[in-house]
């Protein structure tokens, strides 16, 4: 199995510069020549099928010549942001025999225990090489779902003639390469498909991604809903770049139709594509065509992807019908990390995955979704989807950002709570929010508890952190009108 510096040799030669990081250009070439020089240290060391190794260096020629590395000795990787807390968990749980970072390869555990590769029998769910990525833990734990090599490959190829990426395009993304968005986006979709990559060192501040994109005339922005939101609110315009987008992903997290309207408001010209992923599937499965965004829709599957949305008793739903979304597709993970001694198979029904994803399939066979099944709760008897509701709040003028989560006012039972961060021009007035909530929603979905906020809790993905947003509401204002 070629490793992704090769891609890049095979899709556009030596001379192409994949990578750009902190200003300079970096050629096929020169990454080739860095990684052949570490596999050639690293296996002097014994690392090779079955060593665990973890990445944490900043994104870079030595993070790509790493992972390239690594991938030609079929080692298991791991990579963390070097300036993040989850390090340390993923540390004690990856339980790395090595570490990369700014210091060099670094030592471990001491010992040099492997564990199994494909084919052994104490271990048939660890492909040789594998790629262990982490959810966010925003329901709970974090988990490791394990890739193998040719899963990765597939999804890259799948997603690159979706969105027609090719020798030409200069990709800038949001999302870090530790996660599985941006290690697509960021890394192996560029090399695949003979673009470059534009790294970037600063994540917290439009005004830095803005200069950067234009810099760097990146023609494809891989963004969250987040920081589309704070572009917009920052002005940037279509009309005010001299190098706008040729084509703008939005993933990670539901975009809510509002934004997604404001967005192709200022971006007339700029293509813009909603993509479902999850770190079971290592990446996006389902998109809209790149010239046909729909609000509120998702799409249909990419090639090679298959998608269902079944009831809870496996049938399949009725067109219209809310279920699980069920996926089959190449990049489904191979395994589930626990540890190295605990690695068990996915969790399939007739060799899908059946996500936590909510939706339902519209006549035309595009996908709507309606939130996570692991979100949402019952008020008096009736499901409440976060997601749904959030949406219809956003659509209030003034409305920045917002979370709907459940809250409990001192009885056992609960109901809607609403986390908002308004604009600094529009005065706080629960009864407008109640009013706007009870003309767009069911009596059962209205939040009872508004509570104002400078921002909305989010997690390193940029995901809302319910689990942190439910401490908000100690002190909130209650609807008047609430039962």
């Amino acid at each position: 199995m070629s490793d992704p510096v090769q891609w890049a040799l095979a899709a556009a030669g030596r001379s192409h510069v994949p990578l750009v990081a902190t200003g300079a250009s970096h050629t096929v070439g020169a990454l080739a020549q860095l990684r052949d020089n570490y596999v050639e240290q690293w296996h002097s060391l014994g690392i090779g099928a079955g060593t665990r190794v973890q990445i944490s260096l900043p994104e870079g020629p030595q993070w790509v010549a790493s992972w390239a590395a690594l991938w030609k000795l079929g080692a298991v990787i791991a990579a963390t942001d070097p300036a993040s807390t989850p390090r340390a968990n993923v540390q004690k749980r990856f339980a790395p025999n090595f570490v990369v970072d700014s210091d060099g390869l670094l030592h471990c555990n001491g010992a040099m225990e492997r564990i199994g590769i494909a084919g052994e029998p104490e271990n048939p769910y660890l492909p040789n090489p594998a790629t262990v990525l982490w959810t966010s833990g925003t329901t709970g734990e974090p988990k490791g779902y394990i890739h193998g090599s040719r899963g990765l490959q597939s999804a890259m190829e799948a997603l690159q003639q979706h969105l027609g990426i090719a020798t030409g395009d200069r990709i800038l993304c949001v999302a870090p390469w530790t996660f599985g968005y941006g290690l697509g986006m960021g890394f192996l979709l560029p090399m695949i498909s003979g673009a470059a990559s534009i790294a970037l060192t600063d994540r917290k501040h439009a005004s830095v991604w803005v200069r950067t994109a234009t810099e760097q005339q990146a023609t494809v922005w891989a963004l969250v809903p987040s920081v589309m939101a704070s572009l917009l609110r920052s002005g940037i315009r279509e009309r005010s770049l001299p190098h706008p987008p040729r084509l703008v992903l939005s993933a990670g997290e539901p975009l809510p139709p509002a934004l997604g309207r404001a967005w192709v408001q200022a971006f007339p010209a700029s293509h813009l594509v909603d993509g479902l992923g999850s770190t079971e599937l290592f990446h996006i499965h389902l998109a809209n065509p790149v010239s046909s965004f729909q609000p509120g829709r998702i799409g249909q599957p990419l090639r090679g992807y298959n998608a269902r949305v079944r009831r809870e008793d496996g049938t399949l739903a009725a067109t219209g019908e809310v279920g699980r979304l069920h996926i089959h597709g190449p990049s489904v993970a191979t395994g589930v990390w626990a540890s190295p001694e605990q690695i068990h198979p996915v969790d399939l029904v007739d060799g899908s995955f059946p996500s936590m994803d909510l939706a339902s399939v519209m006549p035309d066979g595009s996908f709507r979704l309606h939130g996570r099944a692991d979100d949402q709760f019952k008020v008096r008897g009736k499901w409440v989807q976060p997601t749904r509701v959030e949406a219809a709040l956003l659509e209030l003028p003034g409305m920045v950002e917002c979370a709907v989560v459940a809250v409990d006012r001192g009885d056992g039972l609960q109901r809607p709570g609403a986390l908002v961060v308004m604009d600094d021009d529009i005065p706080w007035n629960v009864e407008t929010l109640a009013s706007h909530a009870q003309s767009q929603l069911q009596s059962h979905e209205v939040p009872v508890v508004w509570v104002p906020s400078e921002a909305v809790p989010r997690n390193s993905r940029g995901k809302i952190d319910r689990k942190a947003a439910v401490q908000h509401f100690s002190k909130g204002t209650e609807n008047p009108n609430a039962v």
